[in-house]
C-alpha cells in the first residue's frame, strides 16, 4: 500500500511541475504576442493603413447589436464564426468594438 501511495504522490507531484512549467511558457507566449501585436499596430498606424479584421460584417455586427442584449450575442457569434476564436476573445473584441465606436448600436 506504501508503494501504491509513494507512486501516487511522485506522479502528483510530476504533474504539478508539468504544469507549472506549461504555465510560465503559456505567459512567456502570451507576452510575446502582445509585443509582436503592439508592433503590428505601430506599423499598421505608420503605414496610414486602416485595417478591419471585420471587413464587409460591420455592417452585421452593428445591426445585430442594434437588438440589445440578444443582438450582442449575435454579434459574438457573427465574429466567432468568422474568425476562428474563442467565445471570450470574441466577447472581448465585440466589448472593444462597440468602446472604440467602431460598431453602432
Amino acid at each position: 500500500m506504501e508503494f501504491a501511495s509513494g507512486i501516487a504522490a511522485g506522479l502528483a507531484g510530476g504533474c504539478l511541475a508539468l504544469i507549472g512549467s506549461l504555465s510560465s511558457r503559456l505567459t512567456s507566449v502570451e507576452i510575446r504576442v502582445a509585443q509582436i501585436d503592439a508592433k503590428l499596430d505601430a506599423l499598421l498606424k505608420h503605414s496610414d493603413v486602416n485595417y478591419d479584421p471585420l471587413d464587409g460584417l460591420s455592417d452585421k455586427i452593428s445591426q445585430a447589436l442594434k437588438l440589445g442584449k440578444r443582438g450582442k450575442i449575435e454579434a459574438i457569434k457573427i465574429y466567432r464564426n468568422v474568425s476562428g476564436v474563442g467565445l471570450k476573445e470574441a466577447k472581448e473584441f465585440i466589448e472593444e468594438g462597440m468602446k472604440e465606436g467602431r460598431y453602432e448600436a
